[in-house]
Parts: structure tokens; sequence; C-alpha cells
């Protein structure tokens, strides 16, 4: 079996020798998810060309593989023609992704010329908003009822069973669609066939509303190990599932959110080829750190005398500023991390402010320590170093109190995404607590002796 290295290596050969018809031919026996892998490295201009060569069902599954990059890439050099062939080919919601990346106009021409029932189960699904479970959800699932038997079920599942459906669970519902509970396929192979559902089904399901926001859908998921989650309505209706592929895909998507947001930018830069576009992303964020860098060299000018005075205490400011910015940073991550996975809540809030002081306290005590006897030898005076490992232990301390309160109370008292706070809003939080803290001590102790 061929490495994903390996199937790059052989595309780029191909591709540099201009051999597309091998190219095809190599690529049709490889699996859709190493297919789209190889998109990363091919030019705009060859992902067109070469996807626009796939046959329509290959195409298929690869498009349901493109990441978002990808996918904006080749979008619109597609012709509409391909588009009608590949989309009845794929899941319900998978198609609708793809139809939501298109143009009004181009979306209604595609659907229009869908048959009716898929038509209308994607119509459906684009009435919710991505990020929701409705947007993400499929309409790949069985139903049962009550009063049915096991024996006529599982002759049901048989004859569904090329349809890509999901087997693994069995959804039972009464006679309006009303979601009341599950069947496992192991409850149905075990069961005697002419056993009803309702002697067998189970009432505990977990289920989330088509509206509520997909990351709910991927806590729930990671928390009780869901290989799928039923989707209702406001009236308990079911109208959907989210399987566990589009569960990992949403697991992922927030991750790479999180971290955009931690770097000050978003998602739109990742499928952005303009310089201007990726500039304006980024833009708002560096200010807030260039405003926050001019109020940090305000606070140095104020304590000019004592630098003047002390020119050693200068030496130590990036050390002060980095070692406080890596706490600080360690601690909101820490503090975002509990607050995605719900291990922070607001009744929690001290004790986590208090848990990172403590941390800070000691991590303090072992820097300042070692930066204070370092201070002495360079020195060779003891106040100084004395006042140097003083003020590097207290902005340590208060810097991993700043890395963890900015994130909360970005949370719970601003309702801004906390992701934000790991990235500008703690450096430049900790720059300027830091130097205060360090160079108004400094110039407290350095008092006790003339400089």
């Amino acid at each position: 079996m061929l490495t994903q290295n390996d199937i790059n290596a052989k595309v780029r050969e191909f591709v540099n020798s201009n051999q597309f018809d091998e190219l095809l031919k190599f690529l049709r026996k490889q699996r859709p998810e190493d297919v789209a892998s190889v998109f990363h490295n091919l030019s705009i201009e060859n992902k067109i060309l070469l996807f626009n060569r796939l046959n329509k069902e290959k195409a298929a599954d690869v498009l349901e593989e493109l990441d978002e990059k990808n996918l904006s890439d080749i979008i619109n050099d597609i012709p509409d023609e391909k588009l009608t062939k590949i989309i009845p080919l794929m899941p319900d919601d998978d198609a609708a992704d793809i139809l939501q990346s298109l143009s009004e106009e181009r979306k209604n021409k595609i659907l229009y010329s869908l048959d009716e029932d898929a038509s209308s189960d994607i119509e459906e699904l684009l009435q919710y908003d991505d990020d929701t479970a409705g947007g993400i959800m499929s309409k790949g699932y069985i139903a049962v009822h009550l009063d049915d038997r096991v024996g006529s079920v599982i002759r049901l599942i048989r004859q569904k069973a090329d349809e890509g459906l999901n087997l693994y669970t069995i959804y039972v519902v009464d006679d309006k669609e009303k979601l009341l509970g599950y069947v496992r396929l192991r409850d149905l192979v075990i069961a005697k066939s002419q056993q009803k559902i309702k002697k067998i089904y189970h009432k505990d399901i977990i289920k989330v509303y088509a509206d509520q926001d997909q990351e709910v859908v991927a806590k729930l998921a990671s928390k009780y190990n869901l290989l799928a989650v039923p989707v209702i309505d406001r009236r308990d209706k079911l109208i959907g599932i989210i399987t566990y592929d589009d569960i990992v895909d949403v697991i992922q998507e927030e991750n790479t959110e999180d971290i955009l947001k931690m770097a000050g930018t978003d998602n739109a830069e990742l499928v952005s080829n303009k310089i201007f576009r990726i500039a304006s992303i980024r833009l708002p964020w560096l200010i807030t750190s260039f405003f926050g860098s001019l109020a940090a060299a305000a606070i140095i000018k104020i304590f000019s005398f004592t630098l003047t005075k002390a020119v050693i205490l200068a030496s130590f400011i990036p050390v002060i500023t980095g070692m406080g910015g890596n706490v600080g940073v360690q601690s909101s991550a820490i503090t975002i991390r509990g607050i995605a996975v719900g291990r922070v809540q607001p009744s929690t809030l001290l004790k986590e402010i208090l848990r990172e002081f403590r941390v800070g306290f000691v991590m303090g005590l072992v820097v300042g320590l070692i930066l204070g006897v370092i201070a002495y030898i360079w020195n060779r005076n003891y106040i100084m170093g004395l006042a140097i490992g003083v003020a590097m232990f207290m902005a340590k301390s208060v810097a991993a109190v700043v890395g963890t309160f900015m994130p909360l109370f970005l949370k719970y008292i601003l309702k801004i995404d906390p992701a934000i706070a790991s990235g500008p809003f703690v450096s430049t939080a900790n720059d300027i607590t830091g130097l205060l803290v360090y160079l108004g001590l400094a110039t407290f102790l350095l008092q006790k002796i003339v400089i």
C-alpha cells in the first residue's frame, strides 16, 4: 500500500512530465481521501484540470473529502453539467455544503435539475446555518415504530443496506415522527424475530435541536462516545442525524478556529489568496498589540530615572516580558481548554484563578531565585540581585493570574469567545503589568541603597 508521500511523489512526477492521462489512471486506483490530499500540492490550474477529468463517481467521492481551501479553488470552474451529475451521488449533507458554496443562481439551477426526492432533502438542509446541527445533519437514517416486529425491521435494514444509511442505530418514532428512543443493531440480532420493538428499545436517547451550535454536538459525541447524534425540531420530530465523520470534522474545525483566534486571525485567511484581504484580517489584533507596546514603552519612560541610575535593570526587561508572556499564554491555554470541555464554569472562577496563582507563585519563586543570583553575579550587589529576583517572582505570579483571568473575563463578562485572549490580549496585558510590577518594585527596593 502506498503512503501519502509516495502518492504525492508519483503525482509530481506525472505533472512535471505533463502525463495527465497516466496521472488519471493512477489516481483512479487510489482512495478518495488520498486523492483529495494530493490537491494541496497542485497549482490552482492543475487542480481544476485534474478534477474536471475525473469520472463522476470518483469526482463525487473526492469532492466530499476536499477541505475548504481546495474546494474554493475549483468550485467556480466545475461546469454545471458535471456538478449536476456529481451532486446526486453524494450524501445529502455533503451535497448541501457544496451547493451552499455556490452563487444563488447556480445553486437554484442545479437544484432544479435534480429529482424531486433528492432536491427536497437537500433544500431542507439548506435552510439551516452551516455551523448548526441542522446544517451538518444527514437524512440517512432508518426509523421504525413501537409495534414493528424485529423480523420486519431486520428485513428493512437488508433492503436499505446499499443506500449508505447509518445502520448501527435504528431510531424509534411515533406516528407523528416524534423521537421516542433507539434500538442498537446488536439488540435486533439477539432478539426474537416476533418480538416488538417496544420490548427492546432504549428511551434514554441523547439528542440535539436543529438550531443548536455544532460545537454542542461535538461535545456530546465526545462525552458519550456516540457514533451518531439524532437531530430533532422544536416539536421533537426526528429530522436527521449527525454521523461520526461529520462530528470529527466539527471537532477539527472548532480546534482550527480556536488556534487561529489565538494567533489573532480567522478561518477566512485559509481560503483567501488576496494579500490585502489577509492583511485586513490580521491587522486589528496587531494594532491592539501595537498600542499595548506603546503603553509598555510609556511605562519604561516613566521609570527612566531608575533605569539611568541602574542600567542593569534594563538588561532584564526582555527576560521579564518574555517569561511573563510565556506564563500568561500557558495559563490562558489551560483556562480556554477548561472552558471548551466544560471543566471551567462560572462557579469555579475563583478556584481557577487561585490555582493558577499558586502555580505562578511556585514558578516565579524558582525563576526569580535563578535571576536574582545571576543579577548578583553580574553586579556584585546583593540588594540589586534581591530587587530583580523579587520583581521577577512577582511579575510571573501576576502573569499567571492575568492569563487565567482574561479568558474568564471575556467569556463570562463580555460574552466574547475566549480563544482570542491567548494572543494579543494576554501578551499585551502581561507586558504592561509585568513592566509595572518589575520596575515599580525594583524602584521601591533600590531606594534602600545609593545607586
